[in-house]
């Protein structure tokens, strides 16, 4: 079995290259640290359609279980939006 700590690496990886920083672990471990910058729709909607590619690569999944998988991660982790960018 896939290590799921790998596929986080990688989510934060990507999440963090969208919106101009790199990824450490020194930084996801402050307090709320997903409030401390913001993405616009068509960056989460990349981030989005990246997310579920790679889920269903790494996990050998489907589609739907992607999506639904890819909501849970952006509610808990996902920056906040600001259409302003």
């Amino acid at each position: 079995m896939k290590n799921p700590l790998k596929f986080q690496d990688i989510l934060f990886t990507k999440m963090f290259k969208i919106v101009g920083l790199k990824y450490t672990e020194d930084f996801v471990k402050q307090k709320e640290w997903y409030k401390k910058h913001s993405w616009n729709i068509k960056q989460e909607q990349e981030f989005k359609n990246f997310f579920i590619k790679e889920y269903i690569k790494f996990f050998k999944s489907n589609k739907n279980t992607a999506e639904l998988e890819f909501e849970w991660f952006n509610l808990g982790y996902g920056w906040v939006i600001n259409d302003e960018k």
